[in-house]
């Protein structure tokens, strides 16, 4: 049988078998690809029509249905300018006016800066020199858990 490893193999097994940690305790079951394949060609073997039967059952006969509706919140601006006055009021409720008067500087000496052409010479910038060349070769170890080869 041909097994073919894609160099997102591992991020794909995890996303493949998130579903069955959240709610099954078989996640390594799963894992046993020869056993899963065995069994699907038992049942083809047994009954020609079994995956249209299958995708009959559980997706076009199957009634249960989530059903998720976005609605945008109409206060949601009002909220969110309300807040940011509370954390202004709060920020500076004991603040004297000497002490305004430097935060204010401060504000405009930064929104000076913000809208100041920025220099671009000052970025680190990388070259195809600036890589090394060697690379790390890590070889691949086999192991297996629960009768399941894993790479």
């Amino acid at each position: 049988m041909l097994k073919h490893e894609s160099k997102n193999f591992g991020l794909n097994l995890l996303f493949g078998v998130t579903i069955l940690w959240n709610h099954s305790n078989e996640v390594l079951t799963a894992l046993e690809v020869n056993a899963v394949i065995k069994k699907l060609r038992s049942e083809l073997k047994n009954n020609p029509n079994y995956l249209q039967e299958t995708i009959k059952t559980y997706f076009k006969e199957n009634n249960h249905k989530l059903v998720l509706t976005m609605s945008p919140d109409k206060e949601y601006e009002a909220e969110l300018e309300k807040a940011e006055i509370d954390l202004i009021n709060k920020k500076t409720k004991n603040l004297d006016d000497k002490d305004k008067k430097v935060v204010f500087e401060k504000c405009l000496e930064l929104q000076k800066l913000q809208k100041a052409t920025q220099n671009s010479n000052l970025l680190r910038t990388l070259q195809m020199d600036d890589r090394n060349s060697d690379t790390e070769k890590i070889n691949k170890v086999t192991v297996c858990i629960n009768n399941v080869p894993l790479k």
